[in-house]
């Protein structure tokens, strides 16, 4: 795996920092769990596991153990991981010395691969607070998508507008077949300023390029493709380096962090938005997939009830072939954990498929995950109390991948969306003419309204081809491509700074909500200013090549202000 360029490795403190909320626990502790000596504090389970059975030559056991950490991040010889510490250059020195290698350098963490062998050694070594898997962003069709006319941008680009004078950055988790579709469906030139591990192999971010290129070919693009959470603050330090206009996030790390404004995530976003850019994010596909609120433990056995005297499990659906993926959060303070939770997957017979049991206190984050493939299994989960003193006195956050039996409705804008500095885009379904019942509701955990606007999903792209490009990922570059057509045609009339309230201005009032839709459906009102060259791109890709009659009929559904169900 590659990481590029060389001058990401430059500290920049002020991203690297996570919530520090204060929060006092109540007495009465539960079902203690002892510690174990041989484990340095602040090594993740997952690790440890893995790299004793690597050095007893188990590779049954070393096998299994593999299949808890994040795809594409392990193998029998080593495993990716983030090493955090004060001292970023004396970890990787750290690094480099035991056989590793390091990929990702930013204030506060280094992510490296480590052989198995050296793994007990580094997070030992002083300085280091605790070594844990990265943390994986998630994904929140010539073929012209159908939200162009939906946002009124057909005009613009009939008129001559191109978006011609600025730059679009696509932050993104992979770019393939991006070759097979330049200088047509996306930019022929566009270059790759960081290389992710799914830079070839995941096509998200080329579909993305599509939808935006649509309303924007004549901007200058530069692409992006991360997969973790430190990927992500490096490419935030390059981006400050070489500030553009308007930058797409089609991602979101669900449940890691509140969606407070408070995270490092959230606080790179708002860095680069404190710079003059503006920042586009998929509010999220999450609006199925929580369950929040108090929990306790009312017979004392240990296993968490989901409301007072309820039950205490909860089903959980697989994707992708059998794949569940979980992440459990409680709302203790990051590097100050005074509650300890496991998580456990079993069948509806008790037959343990998966379990997390991760030491929080002394790892320091508040939450367990896990990911495991179940095949046509049934999965229920369960939350543990292992060494939990506030139990029943703090707030628990579940949430899957696959989307859960009972879910709680709003506030869970996906991390970094909940930006103060972001746009968050909801997904409006043009299939129904209606917000998308998966898109992510607001508000942010601390109160601000989410998602600011909404725009079009389910449209057609070549990457994913008839089946449609759904989720809060294809709305989001219908704003981008917005953005950069008003900036190219307004030029200074328009200031970055005040694009959100443009925006917000030029948004259609679907009388959805303002968690749901924020100020309205996005559009590009009245009649676009005249090409300076008069029909500069008349000769080249058509923004309405291959439209259909069904976009204009929503379109005319939504002018004529039609009152919608609620989702």
């Amino acid at each position: 795996m590659t990481r590029r360029p060389a001058h990401l490795h430059t500290p920049l403190a002020a991203l690297a920092a996570l919530a520090a909320a204060v929060w006092a626990p109540a007495p009465s502790p539960l079902h203690a769990r002892p510690r174990d000596p041989d484990v340095p504090r602040g090594l993740a389970r997952a690790l440890a596991e893995p790299a004793r059975h690597a050095s007893r030559g188990s590779s049954a056991e070393l096998d299994l153990a593999l299949r808890r950490l994040p795809g594409g991040m392990a193998d029998p010889q080593g495993a990716v991981v983030t090493v955090e510490g004060k001292d970023v250059a004396g970890i990787a020195a750290r690094v480099r010395g035991s056989g590793g290698r390091v990929q990702v350098a930013v204030s506060g963490q280094v992510q490296a691969w480590l052989p198995w062998a050296a793994l007990f050694e580094v997070a030992a070594a002083p300085g280091v607070t605790r070594v844990r898997p990265p943390l994986l962003a998630r994904p929140a069709g010539d073929v012209t998508g159908e939200g162009v006319e939906v946002v009124g941008a057909d005009s613009w680009v009939r008129n001559g507008h191109d978006g011609d004078g600025t730059q679009v950055a696509v932050v993104d988790l992979g770019f393939a077949g991006w070759e097979d579709l330049a200088g047509e469906e996306v930019p022929g030139d566009a270059p790759l300023r960081f290389e992710g591990p799914a830079a070839d192999t995941e096509p998200h971010g080329t579909a993305v390029a599509e939808l935006i290129y649509d309303l924007a070919p004549g901007a200058d693009y530069v692409r992006y493709a991360f997969s973790t959470d430190s990927d992500f603050i490096a490419v935030v330090q390059d981006l400050l380096d070489h500030p553009v206009d308007v930058v797409n996030a089609s991602i979101g790390f669900p449940n890691y962090y509140p969606s407070d404004g408070d995270s490092g995530l959230a606080r790179a976003v708002d860095a680069a938005t404190d710079a003059g850019m503006v920042w586009v994010a998929a509010a999220g596909n999450e609006a199925q997939k929580y369950r929040i609120g108090p929990f306790g433990d009312d017979d004392g056995d240990g296993r968490l009830e989901w409301e007072q005297g309820g039950a205490e499990r909860l089903k959980v659906y697989a994707v992708e072939g059998g794949l569940v993926q979980v992440v459990v959060r409680w709302d203790d303070p990051y590097g100050d954990v005074r509650n300890d939770f496991d998580i456990q997957l079993a069948t509806v017979g008790g037959d343990v498929l998966a379990e997390s049991a991760e030491d929080n206190i002394d790892l320091g984050y508040p939450f367990e995950d896990l990911s495991v493939e179940i095949g046509d299994a049934t999965a229920y989960l369960t939350i543990l109390a292992a060494d939990a003193p506030g139990t029943g006195d703090i707030e628990l956050s579940a949430w899957s991948y696959g989307g859960l039996s009972e879910w709680t409705a709003g506030g869970r804008v996906t991390v970094p969306a909940d930006a103060r500095g972001a746009v968050a885009v909801g997904a409006w379904d043009l299939a129904s003419g209606d917000v998308a019942s998966f898109s992510s509701l607001g508000p942010t955990e601390d109160g601000r309204d989410k998602p600011e606007i909404c725009a079009p999903s389910g449209v057609s792209t070549r990457v994913y081809g008839d089946e449609g490009f759904p989720g809060t990922s294809a709305a989001a570059p219908h704003v981008t491509g917005m953005v950069a057509l008003a900036l190219g045609a307004l030029g200074g009339e328009l200031a970055h700074a005040d694009v959100p309230e443009w925006l917000a201005g030029e948004a259609v009032d679907v009388g959805a909500g303002v968690q749901e839709c924020g100020a309205g459906l996005a559009h590009l009102a009245g009649a676009p200013p005249p090409a300076a060259c008069g029909g500069c791109h008349a000769g080249g890709r058509s923004a309405l090549a291959g439209s259909t009659a069904a976009p204009a009929l929503a379109l005319a559904g939504v002018l004529a202000g039609r009152r919608r169900r609620r989702t």
